[in-house]
């Protein structure tokens, strides 16, 4: 019945608001991200990945297989959704753990889930994607494997992890590791050796930071609760890039 799956539970921030203010447009392009993402990596047959979404929050899992391998696509994934939404213009925050799931064809259930989904309501708080203790050690013994012969690399994918101010672990979406979506970054002519448009690490980062930077001068909400998420974004922000936003 169970597998040993890690899990997403993601919160789609201000969701009540975007109705409110009857931006049909963007609903419809936010509840349609979840057949969007099945589409395109890594949903192509070369994972056991599965999807589903409800009203305002999406899960995805992955199998993690004995030698952890599995958590470190999930991880990667999660920070890749986040800024797929975050380039709509919206903010989301979620939970990651492992542990006993069922999920098939739509059906979820499973103590993995109830972790997530507390770790989401309870802790993440800002728009932070938090990971679990059993998800942190999951990842860096994956990791730790992975790349147990090459130090430099072990510290730089590592870094998909940030101890944040409150003693809670994340997903570092603004750190160098991690994939991020092609409309974050700038447009690039191809490579004509390799037909693909490739990126050195200073300018994903400046990607990154004006992407948020963007959003932070494009929304400024009244309502304290709200504030206070864009209040600790533009914290991060500032904390990542250091000043060196132009």
């Amino acid at each position: 019945m169970y597998e040993r799956r890690a899990v997403l539970f993601l919160d789609i921030l201000g969701f009540k608001k975007l109705i409110d203010e009857h931006q049909e447009d963007l609903i419809l392009s936010v509840l349609e991200m979840p057949k969007e993402l099945q589409e395109k990596y890594p949903f192509n047959g070369k994972t056991e990945m599965q999807i589903s979404a409800f009203s305002d929050s999406i899960v995805i899992s992955e199998v993690v297989k004995e030698n952890n391998v599995g958590m470190n696509r999930l991880v990667n994934y999660a920070g890749y959704v986040w800024w797929k939404f975050l380039a709509k213009g919206v903010l989301t925050r979620g939970g990651v753990a492992v542990g006993d799931l069922h999920h098939k064809n739509g059906i979820l259930f499973g103590p993995a889930m109830n972790d997530a989904y507390k770790l989401e309501s309870e802790l993440a708080i800002y728009p932070r994607i938090v990971l679990s203790r059993e998800s942190q050690q999951c990842l860096f013994k994956e990791l730790n494997e992975e790349y147990k012969e090459n130090s430099l690399m072990l510290a730089v994918t590592l870094n998909i992890m940030r101890r944040d101010f409150d003693g809670v672990t994340y997903i570092h979406t603004l750190g160098v590791s991690g994939v991020t979506p092609p409309e974050i970054l700038p447009e690039k002519e191809l490579d004509p050796v390799t037909q693909s448009r490739s990126y050195i690490s200073s300018e994903i980062n400046a990607a990154k930071w004006g992407a948020v930077d963007a959003f932070l001068k494009k929304e400024r909400p009244g309502e304290l609760r709200a504030k206070a998420k864009h209040d600790w974004l533009e914290n991060y922000l500032n904390a990542t890039s250091q000043g060196r936003l132009s």
